[in-house]
């Protein structure tokens, strides 16, 4: 993939990283990725977190397909704005993958409801 000012270049084959070259120093470098960032970053959970980071993206997306205000969304999830907010920015500790789950299925409950 291409990115700005980039000094070299990573190939990823079965989540290692392989070094194919750094024109600018002379120097090989390489990322060893897991494949999930939570592992990588030395979560006690890594699996827990990447399953509630994807459910929070599915809420955000279903709001955005539904063209749900915020406000109208919290309201279907039985939470306030503020804490719809957050769950949006990522921030997700307070929650569990059940409640993510929950909150999802509503989502698509008052798809129906609502005609």
């Amino acid at each position: 993939m291409p990115q700005a000012r980039v000094s070299h270049f990573v190939i990823m084959l079965n989540g290692r990283g392989i070094p194919l070259s750094n024109e600018m120093s002379g120097q090989h470098k390489f990322t060893i990725r897991s494949g999930n960032v939570y592992a990588d970053l030395g979560f006690a959970e890594p699996e827990i977190e990447l399953a509630k980071a994807d459910l929070a993206l599915r809420i955000g997306a279903t709001i955005h397909v539904r063209r749900l205000t915020q406000k109208r969304a919290a309201t279907i999830l039985g939470i306030d704005q503020s804490a719809l907010s957050g769950l949006l920015r990522g921030r997700l500790g307070a929650y569990a993958v059940d409640d993510l789950e929950q909150m999802l299925t509503k989502l698509d409950t008052g798809r129906s409801l609502e005609r």
